[in-house]
């Protein structure tokens, strides 16, 4: 006993002569120097970078957690990860955004755990209201919680910037030197980085009296919390014997709380053992495994755990043809990881995808396909070609074959170029939807053009005419009795579908209005505005009077009411290079945002919501359409095969299936026509079907 405390305090002694000869090394040499050294030396280094930005990174998981010990959770969570991605993070322009980035995830994943109890607490009272209620308002949250949410949402240069001079308190100079930037360039991002955080903010419903309290408008730095040298030493020792592979010094809660991590962000293989038998009297299978690979894996991959709340696993049903096998997976879309299926049984293996699968291409446009919607009934498909270079046609599909049923020719005539931009084209279709009886269409287009068509005849019933400027929106009200259209002339309209009446023009935008939606009772309606006026508004469409306008952060491309007209979702994009677009969810009452979707590359194009409300889908600049968990925030499954643009998305009335369309590619200023006019028809039920022979066994020929 004597010999071991002695050996314990001779590694200390020789820890802490290491810590102080290495404290002046850069985040990288020690992070070089802890990759491929051990021992003393490797855990000085690391001990080094615990002390060097632990303050920081305690810092922020005490402003986001009130709970002191779920903070000590948070930090140890955070340098845990930190110990397992060294190489990653050695590759990162700095390390302390890194770990700001960290800290972040981890303080949040906590709070959606406290948010998820609570939310099952009032359940009760009102299941719906209660999914979405996982985020506090400004009345209830602490402006620095929501400062550090949004801090780690800013584009990486500009976060940085914020993370070396407000948090960590360098100087302009050294935090220059350190991300290895000139000054100028570094003051630049730190005013664009305050400026999209004070619009942030402002969204969230704290002004500039709120801002000004917050302590990040001035030079002296932000407050970072000292951490005590038992909780540094814990840290350092529990992640060496992790990866020493002592996985038993790692505290339950920290473990529980990484591996949440692991799984919502999906950073790191993540591999899930469902015990699921299959009898057939000739053929069992067992061990359904479902695993998905990170394009970015861990370098050392945590071990699997079981989790307080494992996610329902896939239904296998089975039968036996003849000498084959037919085996039917479903895999609830809520379930967040797999996107294959391995099966393994009698020495075999096969593995089959699941998830959202691409059905068919229906080919025919010539144009980029700008706008698509599903027939009441589910069984028919309706394309038009619009933005850019459309091929100036409506296209009506059948949903079981694939085949182009009927095809109508839009309108061209030109009412003048001060109706459209200057690439807009006579005849594009920007928008189109079907009366609730499916026997009619209505679409808009170029110029103001809105045209009333009978889906059995192809002809043209009536026009609607008012505007002045391209319709770039138009949605019909639920019972079928009005349409709303949102248009180039800075105005929406209501209308009356059976005589075309003009009922009210919505006015009070400053700027071309984008999108436009009806909410599920047709009494109010939102609409959403193009460059610099940037807000969102709601209207009582019985008046035709203004109830609300909610500012924005960009140009609001695709709007959506939940089903209980509470709250709506809404596609954002900055008017700011290189900062791609997000998804926001809006409470309507209290007028502030309660979510934000982030994930997409470039601009988001379009929003659809799926018939339950539990989940959307979005598409984008960035080729993808992406599937939304609403409730959690999640993007669950990302669905790709678009070589170009994607515009338009549209879910089944059933929210079995839904429909995509695109065409387009460049940028800003270099547009190309494109050539993947191509619709694709995608099935979303997660499930996988696959045939195999059965293998020959004793006493079978």
């Amino acid at each position: 006993m004597a010999q071991e405390s002695a050996r314990k305090a001779q590694q200390q002694l020789g820890t802490l002569f290491t810590s102080g000869a290495i404290g002046g090394l850069s985040d990288d040499e020690l992070l070089r120097r802890f990759l491929r050294q051990s021992g003393c030396d490797a855990e000085a280094a690391f001990q080094v970078l615990v002390e060097r930005h632990g303050p920081m990174v305690m810092g922020v998981c005490r402003r986001m957690l009130s709970d002191y010990h779920a903070a000590e959770d948070a930090f140890q969570a955070t340098f845990l990860v930190l110990a397992r991605r060294a190489d990653a993070a050695s590759r990162q322009e700095r390390l302390a955004n890194w770990l700001y980035g960290v800290a972040v995830r981890a303080a949040k994943e906590l709070r959606r755990s406290e948010a998820r109890r609570q939310a099952r607490e009032r359940a009760s009272v009102d299941p719906h209201r209660a999914e979405l209620a996982t985020d506090q308002g400004p009345g209830q949250v602490d402006l620095h919680s929501v400062l550090d949410e949004e801090l780690s949402r800013l584009p990486g240069r500009y976060r940085a910037a914020l993370v070396a001079c407000e948090l960590e308190g360098l100087s302009r100079r050294e935090a220059a030197v350190q991300l290895g930037v000139p000054e100028g360039t570094l003051s630049s991002h730190l005013m664009r980085g305050r400026k999209l955080l004070r619009e942030r903010l402002g969204r969230r419903g704290f002004g500039a009296t709120a801002w000004s309290l917050g302590g990040l408008a001035h030079e002296g730095g932000w407050s970072s919390v000292p951490v005590s040298g038992m909780l540094t030493r814990s840290s350092v020792r529990t992640a060496l014997g992790v990866l020493s592979g002592d996985v038993g010094s790692v505290p339950t809660s920290v473990d529980l709380l990484i591996n949440s991590m692991w799984r919502t962000k999906l950073v790191s293989k993540l591999v899930m053992a469902v015990g699921t038998g299959v009898s057939l009297g000739v053929l069992a299978l067992v061990g359904v495994v479902l695993a998905q690979t990170d394009q970015g894996s861990e370098p050392h991959t945590p071990p699997p755990r079981v989790t307080a709340n494992p996610p329902k696993p896939p239904r296998v049903s089975s039968s036996i043809e003849g000498d084959n096998l037919r085996m039917n997976v479903e895999v609830p879309l809520d379930l967040v990881v797999p996107d294959t299926l391995i099966l393994r049984g009698q020495g075999r293996e096969v593995e089959i995808s699941v998830g959202p699968r691409l059905l068919r291409s229906m080919e025919g446009h010539t144009g980029s396909v700008f706008s698509v919607a599903f027939s009441p009934d589910g069984t028919k498909i309706l394309s038009g070609s619009g933005w850019p270079w459309g091929d100036r046609t409506l296209r009506l599909w059948d949903v079981a074959s694939g085949v182009e049923i009927r095809r109508f020719l839009t309108a061209t005539d030109d009412p003048g170029a001060e109706t459209h931009g200057p690439r807009e084209v006579p005849g594009e279709v920007h928008s189109l939807a079907f009366t609730p009886d499916g026997r009619q269409a209505l679409s808009g287009g170029t110029g103001g053009i809105v045209q009333l068509w009978d889906l059995e005849t192809g002809k043209e019933i009536r026009r609607l005419s008012g505007h002045t400027g391209t319709i770039y929106e138009l949605a019909i009200s639920p019972d079928g009795r009005r349409a709303l259209t949102a248009s180039r002339d800075k105005t929406a309209r209501l209308w009356d579908l059976a005589s075309g009446r003009e009922i009210h023009v919505l006015k009070g935008h400053t700027n071309w209005v984008r999108s436009v939606a009806f909410s599920p009772d047709g009494r109010r309606a939102l609409t959403g505005s193009g460059p610099k006026d940037h807000t969102m508004r709601l209207w009582d469409l019985e008046t035709g009077g203004q109830l609300k306008s909610l500012e924005q952060a960009g140009i609001v491309r695709g709007l959506a009411f939940t089903p209980d007209g509470v709250h709506a979702i809404a596609g954002i994009n900055p008017e700011l290079p290189d900062v791609p677009g997000a998804i926001h969810l809006w409470d309507l009452d209290r007028g502030v945002e309660v979510r934000r979707f982030d994930g997409h590359g470039f601009a988001v194009t379009s929003i659809a919501m799926a018939p339950d409300g539990r989940q959307f889908l979005s598409t984008s600049y960035d080729r993808t359409i992406r599937l939304w968990d609403i409730a959690s925030g999640r993007e669950l499954y990302r669905l790709t095969g678009h070589q170009e643009w994607v515009w338009t998305v549209a879910y089944s009335p059933r929210g079995d299936l839904a429909v995509s369309g695109g065409g387009a590619s460049g940028g800003a200023q270099t547009v190309a026509p494109g050539h993947d006019f191509a619709l694709r028809l995608w099935d979303l039920t997660g499930k996988a079907e696959i045939k195999t022979a059965v293998p020959s066994l004793p006493g079978r020929p």
